[in-house]
């Protein structure tokens, strides 16, 4: 029986989101059945990243940050559906995005503000015919987007500059270039291993299986099973096992099953493959209940350890499956696992005996203003109110907070907001911070020392 097989054979209504998502991208024909609105925004981003015609279903306010991350890097046309706010992604989170979908660069703060490294190349990908760009300046890895990106330009490409680890690199996304390379040889184990992930049609080539360790194996068999022939199980631990099950579970067979249902990892298993539960002895489950209730919440008759969940483990559990609510200790949650389970689950208020310990209540009001007549205000610290007023405007005279706001605080408010100005001292925002204000509203141009005269 797969995971599938046994999501079909438990009452839709019982199924976790992840579950529901799981089964939805399997069998999209169930949908008519489905409660859309159990979907959280980790399960709506991943659904959506392969079954995009459900998109008329979602409630694009569920997804954050990262969530939008995984989706606009998997299916772009989107990207009309993000409030922009939520594009204020770090560095680093821009930096994922546009290696997928570099187009995005014009929107990229960051891009706009720094035209140097790394956004020079994305602005490159983005316009191919940008102009007076200084090749000498781009890096071997910048060299790896270009070619997947604009093959044109190959001629340009220092090909003595890559070894080995670069070749490994550029093959596993642009094959055709295999013709060029002539270091295979000097391929270890693990860049073996990372290229026939990506590209197995080089296994002939491959002279190194005998170095993949147990964790390459299951990494490469989780996304390539027609290499099994070739692996030494024996390298296998219990961890590895579990991975590879996870994504592949007809391997079952190749595994000490009686070693691994005691193994401390089981529980992690259960949470993509639930129906390797059949047979199990659930008094030897030494794993953590509350994680496995929060994807698998039918295995609740199972579980005699109820008393001792932790408060964030509650807090936690309670967003994804409210229905348990009734077997929680509610004194356990401080004042962290109340502001993050009242975000989610609001009908909980009446359960909280002192909402003034709440040490996030920006976060909270950002998604529950209907909360404001319970929050005391002056336990809000600046860098929550910045973001609440992005969001709620409306408790700007609340406030006490102005004096604290940092200059690029400032511009990242100001851009949403104009009206909040004449709190503010422009003559404290460096250039950046004034690139940023102005990438969104022009009408400060005057007031700008760094303006062309």
């Amino acid at each position: 029986m797969t995971n599938i097989d046994y999501y079909e054979s438990i009452p839709l209504n019982q199924l976790s989101a992840f579950a529901l998502s799981e089964l939805l991208k399997a069998k999209p024909e169930y949908a008519s059945r489905c409660d859309f609105s159990k979907l959280n925004g980790e399960a709506w981003s991943s659904l959506l990243s392969v079954c995009p015609e459900f998109a008329d279903r979602c409630d694009w306010d569920k997804l954050n940050h990262s969530h939008w991350i995984t989706l606009l890097s998997n299916q772009p046309q989107f990207l009309d559906n993000c409030n922009r706010d939520k594009l204020d992604f770090p560095y680093v989170a821009w930096n994922e995005l546009l290696a997928k979908q570099p187009k995005f660069v014009d929107i990229c703060p960051f891009a706009l503000l720094w035209s140097g490294g790394d956004f020079k190349v994305f602005q490159l990908l983005a316009n191919p015919n940008f102009p007076n760009f200084d090749w000498d300046d781009v890096s071997v890895w910048d060299w790896i987007d270009i070619l997947n990106m604009l093959p044109q330009y190959e001629d340009k490409c220092p090909w003595e500059d890559f070894d080995s680890i670069a070749w490994c690199n550029l093959l596993c996304v642009k094959p055709l270039y295999s013709d060029r390379c002539r270091c295979w040889n000097e391929f270890n184990g693990t860049a073996w291993n990372q290229l026939l992930t990506a590209q197995p049609q080089f296994a002939d080539k491959c002279d190194k299986w005998h170095e993949f360790n147990g964790s390459e194996w299951s990494n490469l068999l989780a996304v390539q099973p027609q290499f099994a022939d070739k692996c030494n199980w024996e390298k296998l631990e219990d961890f590895d096992w579990i991975s590879l099950l996870r994504d592949q579970p007809q391997f079952v067979n190749k595994c000490n099953r009686e070693k691994l249902i005691i193994a401390e990892q089981f529980w992690l298993l259960l949470i993509n493959q639930p129906q390797f539960a059949e047979n199990y002895i659930w008094d030897k489950f030494n794993g953590t209940w509350s994680g496995l209730l929060e994807y698998q919440p039918q295995f609740a008759d199972k579980c005699d350890k109820w008393d001792e969940f932790h408060g964030f483990e509650w807090s936690k559990l309670l967003s994804a499956q409210p229905q348990f609510a009734n077997k929680c200790k509610w004194e356990k949650l401080n004042r962290h696992d109340w502001g993050n389970l009242l975000v989610v689950q609001p009908q909980f208020v009446d359960k909280c005996d002192d909402l003034n310990q709440i040490s996030s209540w920006g976060e909270l009001l950002e998604i529950q203003p209907q909360f404001a007549d319970k929050c005391k205000w002056d336990r809000i610290p600046s860098y929550q109110w910045v973001d609440l007023l992005k969001v709620q405007p409306q408790f700007a005279d609340k406030c006490d907070k102005w004096d604290e706001f940092e200059s690029y605080e400032w511009s990242w408010l100001l851009r949403k907001h104009p009206q909040f100005v004449d709190k503010c001292n422009l003559k404290e925002f460096s250039w950046l911070d004034w690139l940023n204000l102005l990438q969104k509203q022009v009408q400060f141009l005057d007031q700008c020392p760094y303006k062309k005269k």
